[in-house]
């Protein structure tokens, strides 16, 4: 594969701030938002990058696999909605699982390259109970703009190791949209 040139993440940032302001705005509901970014995604003809060597690759490789789960998510509740076989919802699920976990392997490597500096990390409020005490998110003090969420013990763990994980219990910056169901 060609190597991506520097023009391209800064249209692919772009673009994620673009969807952002349209779904602030109430042009797009959450749903509407998921749909554009994974269309944008598929869109891009980039895949994962196998290196982290750079935030911004890290940052796409966070929205590529979020989205893919957020994708089979949502199959699995209209799955289960249309009554359809338990056997589509579970495979839907455990492709959502799937790409949960490939989502917190990547935010791991990020992690890893920032060297746990200029980050914190903290629980955030949620009204759906089952992220409730769980959900927690990732702040990148130089970019403000990249906001990780993640309910792995284990991202958890290594956090707290680093000393970046604060006790306190806060609003998500994002807080509308992750308290908004889809």
């Amino acid at each position: 594969m060609e190597p991506v040139c520097e023009k391209w993440f800064q249209h692919f940032m772009e673009r994620r701030r673009a969807l952002i302001c349209a779904y602030e705005r109430g042009d797009l509901n959450k749903r509407e938002f998921l749909q554009s970014n994974l269309k944008d995604l598929d869109n891009s003809n980039v895949r994962p990058f196998l290196v982290i060597d750079r935030l911004e690759k890290g940052i796409f490789n966070y929205q590529y696999f979020n989205a893919l789960a957020k994708r089979y998510r949502m199959e699995a509740r209209h799955a289960k909605r249309r009554d359809k076989s338990n056997r589509e919802y579970c495979h839907c699920l455990s492709l959502a699982e799937k790409y949960y976990g490939k989502k917190d392997d990547t935010i791991l490597e990020i992690l890893e390259f920032m060297n746990y500096q200029n980050l914190h990390a903290y629980h955030v409020h949620c009204r759906d109970k089952n992220l409730q005490d769980q959900l927690f998110e990732i702040v990148f003090i130089e970019y403000p703009e990249f906001i990780l969420h993640s309910k792995s013990k284990e991202i958890y763990e290594k956090l707290c190791k680093h000393d970046v994980f604060i006790k306190e219990k806060k609003q998500s910056k994002i807080d509308g949209y992750i308290n908004d169901p889809y």
